[in-house]
């Protein structure tokens, strides 16, 4: 297959230390075939061992901008992260950083990244530019 991947509920290896998590080089391979990887903000694949029964405290939405930030190191650039929700089944909001209640709160991880030295254009393609540009290269015109 020699089209466009797509890790679209994936997390670094370095946070979720099973097979469930995208190695380093797992990371580079994706982002040399142009790919995307969406971060998933669920706890347990944020903080290893984590079980629904530890609850939503202590797991902080700053995990995730952390996740997004090591695709970014490891890629050199922000072209190749998203974010992969999976709340419209995949789990609830008792399984996600304590500081998301509703989808909206997604934009918490504004300032996070902003304050890691990401500018508004990276950030908005972090959030919607790289899944758009990806999908609008993968899927027949």
């Amino acid at each position: 297959y020699t089209g466009v991947l797509l890790a679209s509920h994936a997390n670094p290896r370095r946070f979720l230390p099973s097979d469930r998590g995208l190695s380093d080089d797992m990371i580079l391979g994706l982002a040399e075939r142009g790919g995307v990887i969406g971060i998933v903000p669920y706890n347990r694949f944020l903080v290893p061992g984590w079980h629904p029964t530890d609850g939503r405290r202590n797991v902080s939405l700053s995990l995730v901008a952390d996740a997004i930030d090591h695709v970014c190191q490891v890629t050199g650039d922000v072209q190749h992260v998203g974010i992969g929700t999976d709340f419209d089944g995949g789990f609830g909001y008792e399984r996600v950083p304590e500081e998301i209640n509703t989808i909206a709160d997604l934009q918490k991880l504004v300032p996070l990244l902003a304050e890691r030295g990401y500018t508004s254009d990276q950030i908005n393609l972090i959030f919607h530019g790289n899944w758009l540009r990806t999908l609008r290269k993968g899927l027949p015109t």
